[in-house]
Formats: structure tokens, sequence, C-alpha cells
């Protein structure tokens, strides 16, 4: 590790905006069901999965300050970005977590979350079968655990295959709400949650592709 990453990963692990979650033999370490206090306020909580640099939830929390919001990925490398723009901005409402999505639901208490994002996941389009997938039944499964019974999903992706296995994983296994395969010629995008820009979707928007977008509930999931 070079000594430019090595200052980012621990600045990354040493902050009271990012928390790195280690896992020991399969057992991430447990928030308490009050949530350890973590925010001043009991309002709604939200949910971005693989948020990298943050760019989502930052421009959520823009839109909702009165919103918790909570953005996970594997590299806290891309997670300090976030951190530090949350830092300089004051922010007492939004956190990351250095942790694997297939571990949240150990993590984080039950019925914690009014909403799950999923900005441009890996789509994972070489694999046979998707259980790697942000959408497959599998990840379903596992945000029942934490999403509230109302609570609700969205996805947003350049990428045909992933959208097109997650429409037929929600149909099969929830209930879907919303859906396109034209975000930007359909009249959802009046919504300005769903202008919020991540790096990749500027550079996706600029080379011409269509952006998907998915909005479901796993109240009636199987």
């Amino acid at each position: 590790m070079g000594r430019k990453r090595n200052k980012r990963h621990n600045e990354a692990s040493n902050t009271d905006i990012i928390t790195e979650v280690s896992v020991k033999s399969g057992n991430p370490l447990t928030l308490s069901s009050e949530y350890n206090g973590i925010f001043k306020t009991s309002e709604k909580n939200i949910l971005e999965l693989g948020c990298a640099r943050g760019e989502y939830s930052l421009g959520m929390v823009d839109l909702f300050p009165e919103k918790n919001f909570i953005g996970v990925d594997i590299k806290g490398e891309r997670l300090i970005i976030g951190s530090r723009k949350a830092k300089e901005l004051n922010l007492q409402n939004i956190r990351f977590y250095r942790i694997q999505v297939e571990h949240i639901d150990t993590f984080f208490p039950e019925n914690l979350f009014d909403e799950i994002w999923i900005p441009f996941p890996d789509p994972h389009p070489g694999l046979k079968n998707g259980n790697k997938r942000l959408t497959s039944e599998r990840f379903l499964d596992v945000y029942r655990h934490i999403l509230k019974d109302d609570g609700v999903i969205h996805l947003k992706t350049d990428c045909d295959i992933l959208y097109n296995f997650s429409l037929e994983t929600v149909k099969e296994h929830a209930t879907l709400i919303e859906s396109t395969n034209d975000l930007y010629r359909s009249d959802l995008i009046k919504n300005d949650l769903l202008k919020i820009q991540t790096t990749y979707e500027k550079r996706y928007v600029l080379e011409g592709r269509t952006i998907k977008y998915l909005k479901f509930s796993l109240r009636n999931g199987l």
C-alpha cells in the first residue's frame, strides 16, 4: 500500500463520520437496537449501497436536511472523499460505513431504514446467475431485515442486463412501484431525487447511454 493510499485508509478508519466494520469469523460489529445514538434525531433513515464517494447521499442531504443518511461501501478510500465533504459542510445527519453489503443485515438493527438507494452498482454482466447482483433474490432477503415494512428500494443503472434482471426479480419476489428504461425521457425525471447525478451517471449521460430506474417494495415479496 502506497504512502498516500495508506494515509487515506487511516483517515477513513479514524473519523467520526466513517466507521470501519471489521468482520471476524463472519460476525461483524453489530449496532444496538437504539442505533447507538449516532444521530441526534429519530427522523427517517435512508441507506445508500455501494455509495463510493457518497455523492448520492450528499445530494439527498441537500434536498432533505431533516432526514438521516448512511452510505455503505467496501472501499474506504472512496468513503473518505464523501466524509471530507460532509465535514466541510458540518453535516450532522450523514455517516459512512466500510462494510460488505452481504453483512449489513447483521450490522444494522431490524426495520431501521425507510429507503434503500442502489445507484449504479456493479452489474456483473458476465455472471451465469445473478447472485452477486445487488438486486438478486439473495440480497432482497438481506434488505428485508433492515427495511421497514413500508420501505422502498431504488435502483439506477445504465446496464440493460442489470435492469432487465432486476425487473424480473422484482416482479417475482417483490412489488414493482415505478420503472423506466429511459429515465431522462420519462416523466419520472421531474422528481428532484432522480435528478441527482453521481460522477458515473454524468459520464454515462455524456456518452449517450440511457439511464434505467426501478422503485419497488418488499412488503408483498415472497
